[in-house]
């Protein structure tokens, strides 16, 4: 079978199209996935550097919170010296408040109004001195508790049973209080509130021991 030049050459052009666009398929083969690959790596990249950014802007918060975290604790440290330094003023002054006799304390504590609402003022009544120890060791812990205690002083005659004794109907909640503190001491007495009218004693409370008592 013989062919003539026109159909050879209308057979070779149409192999070498076949050919181009066999090739054209190929290139069109790499190329997507490729130009897929680039825009997959360029967009991770661009995730990348955006998390690193916000990571860098986190750090840096972090660095300022820590700033701000040791500032506040050497301000709660300075704070904290401070609040020990008063209260060992405190303790020196309630130790020397706790030998004052109750006639001074009174005067100077009615000279400054108000200062029954602050600093509540408890007398304590003993009528032995054997319970010298048992008004120490309770006058140490209402001291703690923000009371002033003068000196104990002892009685000639007092109560058959111990008393919080009150002078205004208002004050009973601070009686009450005081009650639940010497009983929480575990003394060796029952000890009850104890209403006494008296106006010329309304910015104090007065603890009597009873003869039981220690």
């Amino acid at each position: 079978m013989s062919f003539s030049p026109d159909e050879i050459q209308s057979l070779v052009e149409r192999v070498e199209a076949s050919q181009k666009k066999a090739r054209r398929r190929t290139t069109i083969s790499i190329l997507v996935p490729t130009i897929a690959a680039i825009l997959y790596l360029a967009f991770t990249c661009f995730l990348i550097i955006g998390v690193q950014n916000e990571l860098e802007e986190k750090k840096e918060d972090s660095r300022k919170l820590d700033q701000k975290i040791d500032q506040k604790i050497k301000q709660i440290n300075q704070l904290e010296q401070q609040i020990n330094q008063l209260e060992q003023r405190k303790a020196g002054l309630d130790q020397v408040i706790v030998g004052v006799p109750q006639e001074y304390v009174k005067n100077a504590y009615n000279s400054v109004p108000g200062l029954e609402n602050q600093a509540p003022l408890i007398y304590l009544q003993i009528q032995s001195p054997s319970q010298l120890k048992a008004a120490e060791l309770i006058s140490k812990e209402l001291q703690e508790k923000g009371y002033i205690i003068p000196k104990p002083e002892v009685v000639a005659r007092g109560p058959a049973n111990s008393q919080v004794r009150y002078f205004r109907k208002t004050d009973r909640a601070k009686a009450e209080n005081v009650v639940k503190i010497l009983t929480g001491l575990e003394v060796r007495d029952k000890v009850i509130p104890q209403f006494i009218p008296d106006k010329s004693a309304a910015k104090h409370l007065e603890i009597w021991f009873g003869p039981k008592f220690q």
